[in-house]
């Protein structure tokens, strides 16, 4: 069947509701982000792993991380954690636009970072409990952009976070 506005080559099928997996219960989320949150007590390392593209301000670089003395620093917001950008698996951008159906036009075009890019950072001490708390409820499953409001609401730069333990890549 034909689909979309250039009509690309498309197929469906028809399936049976009961043989469908059951969605991601709130039972099973809270087991899970509290099955991570208990990995990353007491670890000096986590990543954010971008599920979604992401538009950041100044390209590549997540928006919140700073740059000192030639590295790149992140703040955990309402903790005293501090994490360095140790490193970055980023793929090549991608382009993304669309259509204003407000003002009628085109909207920017605008480069983004690929889903399936990963920061790795490495923390100033290790992760107590309420920063291991702070660090999923504010980023694991929320975008990590916070200068295009508009692209974020619509499901950019979501992120899922994890922990590594930098002593066992030295």
């Amino acid at each position: 069947m034909a689909w979309g506005g250039e009509a690309r080559g498309a197929y469906f099928q028809q399936v049976v509701v009961e043989e469908l997996p059951p969605p991601l219960a709130a039972k099973d989320w809270e087991d899970h982000c509290q099955e991570i949150q208990e990995a990353l007590v007491g670890q000096r390392g986590f990543f954010f792993y971008l599920l979604t593209p992401a538009i950041f301000a100044r390209g590549w670089l997540p928006d919140g991380v700073q740059e000192q003395d030639g590295a790149y620093f992140w703040q955990l917001p309402k903790t005293s954690l501090t994490a360095r950008l140790v490193a970055a698996a980023v793929g090549k951008a991608e382009s993304v636009s669309g259509w204003n159906l407000l003002t009628q036009s085109p909207r920017p075009l605008y480069k983004t970072v690929p889903a399936g890019s990963v920061y790795f950072f490495e923390t100033n001490e290790p992760i107590a409990a309420n920063a291991a708390s702070v660090l999923l409820k504010d980023r694991h499953w929320q975008s990590l952009m916070t200068e295009q409001p508009f692209y974020a609401a619509a499901g950019f730069g979501l992120a899922a976070v994890g922990c590594w333990d930098p002593e066992e890549v030295a």
